[in-house]
């Protein structure tokens, strides 16, 4: 089975889709999202630790809060 690493910009954007609310970003990632759907039975998904940790970083310092920055991260990766 092959790995589709997941880039922390990827991260960043759902986490602001989820805190900002941002219709556009929405949109996008439903798009998206069923497309990856159709992959899940050939590919694993992987996020580095890294990319999470620079993801979160990027988050608070664009003065998020962190609880709301690590609701959308929980629910990023579910």
């Amino acid at each position: 089975m092959g790995r589709i690493y997941i880039e922390t910009s990827v991260v960043v954007d759902y986490i602001k889709m989820k805190i900002k609310r941002d219709r556009d970003l929405d949109a996008n990632f439903r798009r998206e999202l069923a497309k990856l759907r159709n992959l899940e039975s050939r590919f694993s998904f992987v996020i580095l630790e890294s990319s999470l940790g620079e993801a979160i970083g990027q988050c608070l310092k664009k003065g998020w809060k962190d609880q709301d920055v690590f609701e959308a991260l929980s629910c990023f990766l579910r």
